[in-house]
């Protein structure tokens, strides 16, 4: 916000706290919430090692949001980590983890960034996480 201060004022302010807002809306809605109220640590935690696995839904008619994730490398393989955002006719909105993706109509853009060191996943044993890290190429 103080960025927004110096640059333009009073509007700067006004326009960096709307970007938070809809950062923090979209955040929300990768975790499945749209209601701040709803919000909980277990959003914040990783899961419990016993916790349940992943309860896959497939969505029909749904228009793609949108899709932010990362291409690694895991066990000498590329590997897919998508989270994703979908509405449907009547403006619910649904978010987690792409498992797959057919697409019937439409295009994507896709924007790609690319780091000098390699990313690769792996488990991470002190949280027992599927975790992205960064590994010098050389």
């Amino acid at each position: 916000m103080l960025y927004g201060l110096g640059a333009m004022g009073q509007a700067g302010v006004t326009r960096a706290l709307e970007i938070i807002r809809k950062e923090l809306d979209l955040t929300m809605a990768f975790c499945g919430h749209t209601d701040i109220r709803a919000v909980g640590r277990d959003i914040l935690l990783p899961p419990h090692p016993h916790a349940p696995q992943f309860n896959p839904r497939t969505f029909r008619n749904v228009e793609m949001a949108s899709i932010v994730g990362s291409l690694a490398w895991k066990e000498g393989k590329p590997s897919i980590h998508a989270h994703g955002v979908a509405g449907d006719s009547s403006f619910d909105t649904y978010g987690g983890h792409i498992l797959s993706m057919e697409v019937g109509t439409g295009s994507l853009e896709v924007t790609v960034t690319v780091y000098p060191q390699q990313l690769e996943r792996g488990i991470d044993p002190k949280i027992g996480a599927n975790v992205l890290g960064l590994r010098d190429s050389h």
